[in-house]
Formats: structure tokens, sequence, C-alpha cells
């Protein structure tokens, strides 16, 4: 030992890199490695076994067929189909003012509330896309995809229903066109429109009756029927009947009150009543409170006082309740037989609690004009308290 010693002080002291003979002897002392190559271990050895592992719970959002379409995979929420572009292309209120009325209140109460916005302002595309965006988003305290409850499900399949529908027009668009193919005697197209407003207005319980008189809003209908006399009438009435065993039938009481009020305007109580009657027996309708009104003044006109007498009070067993055309034709037809306290007394009936119609100034100027006529001074000065009433300047004028 000593003698190797003394050997390699000597060769590093005559060597310039005695760190290499260093590294030589140390490598040729070492004992040679075997070069056989060897597997690489198992990763699993060791590893628990996972059939015998504790499963992990189920995923919260399974059998939401909406989960995979929110922020986890944002290609397949947005589509190029999607909200945004044809919110931006389609829409008048455009994106920005849409998402900023869903994100002020965007759970399903604020969305309840967006949505009778829109209904009242028909914007049904709008619906649809708001609700199809609020399904595919996450509810903000959860953070779990929102679920819309039977309601917003409603509202969703009424926008659908409505989408593409046309408002329909308005009565006074129908009445107008109904005055003007009256005015120049198309009388189908204008009973056509009549037919057309009544599909669309006649079963409605906002709507005032008062639309389907022909004292009023059909009178330019009844003056085009009596035009050239019992004619037209007679035209008018077998076109209607015919119409009836139609496929599908037309069956029309408001039409039929047109034919009656034009008889009585022509002084034909006879056509007039058989038209009444038609309506029961051969058109299986009931004639309504406009029925019974132009039947009145039919009789009323032929000075058939007690017979008009005798309609209004079926009128009242029968439980229809009289308007005030019912009294206003009443009281004309005891004025046609001079008879102005028989007037005043349906005036006062009519004024009560009970009936609460108001005569128009027009019939008490044709009471009084017949108060003079008379020299029924006391009944003048009835009429001029209820003018006085009513507040209606009568003037001195009686004619």
């Amino acid at each position: 030992m000593a003698a190797a010693a003394a050997a390699t002080s000597l060769l590093i002291r005559h060597n310039r890199n005695p760190h290499l003979l260093l590294l030589r002897a140390a490598i040729s002392s070492s004992r040679a490695l075997s070069q056989q190559p060897e597997l690489s271990p198992d990763p699993t050895t060791g590893a628990p076994d996972p059939a015998g592992a504790a499963p992990l719970p189920p995923n919260p959002s399974t059998g939401s067929p909406l989960y995979s379409q929110n922020w986890r995979n944002p290609a397949a929420a947005n589509p190029p189909s999607s909200l945004l572009p044809t919110v931006a292309a389609g829409s008048s209120f455009g994106a920005q003012h849409r998402m900023a009325a869903f994100y002020d209140k965007p759970d399903a109460a604020g969305l309840k509330e967006t949505f009778a916005k829109y209904m009242a302002e028909q914007r049904w595309e709008d619906m649809k896309l708001l609700f199809d965006h609020w399904v595919r988003s996450l509810d903000a305290a959860t953070g779990k995809p929102n679920h819309p409850d039977v309601d917003l499900f409603n509202h969703y399949l009424r926008a659908n229903l409505m989408t593409g529908a046309k408002r329909a027009p308005t009565p006074e668009t129908y009445l107008a066109k109904i005055y003007a193919h009256s005015s120049i005697g198309q009388l189908q197209r204008a009973f056509g429109t009549l037919h057309e407003f009544e599909n669309a207005y006649g079963n409605s319980k906002d709507v005032d009756l008062e639309l389907f008189s022909p004292f009023t809003s059909l009178h330019p209908l009844v003056v085009a029927c009596c035009k050239d006399g019992f004619s037209t009438l007679d035209l008018v009435y077998v076109q209607l009947e015919n119409l009836s065993h139609a496929d599908p039938p037309y069956k029309s009481v408001a039409a039929l009150n047109c034919v009656i009020l034009g008889c009585a305007n022509i002084w034909d109580i006879n056509r007039a009543y058989e038209t009444f009657v038609a309506i029961k027996e051969k058109f299986e309708l009931s004639p309504d409170i406009h029925s019974y009104n132009a039947l009145l003044c039919a009789f009323g006109k032929l000075k058939q006082t007690g017979e008009a007498c005798n309609v209004f009070q079926h009128v009242l067993t029968l439980g229809v309740k009289p308007n005030a055309t019912t009294y206003s034709r009443l009281v004309d037809a005891h004025l046609a037989n001079k008879d102005p306290k028989a007037a005043l007394a349906i005036i006062d009936e009519m004024v009560q609690v009970d009936a609460g119609f108001t005569p128009s100034k027009d019939t008490l100027r044709k009471v009084r004009r017949r108060c003079s006529r008379e020299s029924d001074f006391d009944s003048d000065e009835k009429v001029q308290s209820l003018a006085k009433q009513f507040n209606y300047r009568m003037g001195g004028s009686f004619y």
C-alpha cells in the first residue's frame, strides 16, 4: 500500500492533468456492469384496485341535454345560427336592448315579467330568442343550467303559435270597408265584409254590441239594401237564405236585421215581419235586441202603436234587456200616434235606475215638437225640465 501511494504522488507531480489520471484509475478499478436490457416496472404495481374503491358521486347535471352547451363548450353554445347573429340582423331592437332587459332580472320571475311586456307588444320572436338564450345559460346563484317551469313553457308555446300571425283589423276598419262597398252598391262585398267582421268580433265580450246595430254602425248597409225598394231587399234575403244551406253555411242575425230595418224604411210591415219570423224558423237563429228594435220601428212607422207596445212587452217577458234604441223607437211610435204624454212616460221609464239610459237631444226635441202641435203645455214644461236635467240647450224653435 505504501508503494502504491508513493507511485501515485510521483505521477501527480510529473503530469499536467492529474484529475484525468484519477478518473482513469477510478473507472479501471470499478466492477463491470451488466449490459442486458430489462423491462420497465408495471405502473399499476402497488396501486390500489379501482374495482374495490368507492365510486364517485353522480354528476349533478347528468340528464340535462343542455349541460354540454353552456360555458364548458362555447362553440356548441353559440352555433352559427344561434341567438346573437339572428338578433343583430332580424330584430329592430337589436341584441344589446334585449340582453340588457334580460340581464337586469336573470331569474325566472324576471323573465316572466319580460315575457308579459313582450306579449303586450306582440314581440313573439323576441320571446322565443330570449327563452332559448335563458335555457342555454347558467343560474347565477347555483351555477347550474336554468330549468323553465310550466308557465315559461306556456309563454314559449304561445310565442311559437303566434309567430307569423297577423293582427286582426280594428272594428273601425271593417266598418269603413262596409261603408265604402255600400256607398257604391257592392252589396255582395259589403255583406262579405260583415261576415269577416262577425268572425273577428262577433264572439268577443269586450266589443260593444252597438257595432252590429242596423240603426247606427250598419245603417249605410241598410240604406243600400232599400235603395231600389223591395226588389233589392228580396234579392238580399234570397241570397242570405241560399247561403244558409251552403257548405259551410253562412247565417247572420246582423245581416237579417239590416233587411228588417230596410223593410221598415220602405213602410213594408209584411216583409219586415216575415223576415223577423224567418230568423228562428228558417235560419234557426235567435233574434237579438236589434231584431226586436227593427220590428218595433216597422210597427211604429205605420202608427201601429199597440203592436209596437206588444213587441216591447214581449222583449221584457223573454228576459232580453232593452237598450236605448228600444226606448227611442217606442217613443217614436207614440209620437207617430200623436200621444206626447205616453212618449214622456216611456222617457221616465227610460231614465229610471233600472234602465239607466239617457234620452238623446233629438228625442226630446221631437217630443217638444209634438207637444207644440198638440198644444200640450204641461208636457212641454216637462220636456224643458228634462232638457235642463241633462244639460241640453233646446232653443226656441220647435220645428
